[in-house]
């Protein structure tokens, strides 16, 4: 696997729960093609978040520091959680608690990739992960 490229400002949290896995100390939560799928910083009090496009041959970066690149996204903050859409489609719900990010709600379906999960299990293709732990890995989970 060639070296994923990662934003300079991000730091990441000492966890992530998504949709009942847990990754602790783990640099990048989902890696896809060889390039992050989403990160979440909360480094310094402040909550910075990424969000790629990625296929086989090139990805690219449509949410840079909680600014958007491309109309066809939309983020809204609410007190407690953020929500992330793909044309008026919701494709990512997470919430910051202290130093973790938590993600009860991802589907990326709409943006042609077969990840989904609720606060019960992910589903990536026809695998299902539930209540998993991982500890101190560089990725999470990879799908190439």
């Amino acid at each position: 696997m060639n070296e994923i490229k990662i934003p300079q400002q991000y730091t990441p949290p000492r966890q992530y729960n998504i949709c009942s896995n847990v990754f602790v100390n783990t640099q990048i939560p989902i890696v896809v093609f060889n390039s992050p799928l989403f990160l979440v910083s909360t480094s310094g009090g402040q909550e910075r978040f990424w969000l790629y496009r990625v296929n086989p041959s090139s990805s690219e970066i449509v949410i840079n520091e909680n600014k958007v690149r491309d109309n066809r996204y939309k983020t809204y903050k609410s007190s407690n959680e953020t929500k992330v859409l793909f044309e008026g489609e919701l494709i990512l719900i997470y919430r910051v608690e202290g130093d973790s990010v938590v993600i009860d709600y991802i589907d990326f379906t709409s943006i042609g990739l077969h990840i989904r999960g609720d606060n019960s299990s992910i589903k990536i293709g026809g695998s299902v992960l539930s209540r998993n732990t991982t500890i101190g890995a560089r990725y999470g989970i990879i799908i190439n």
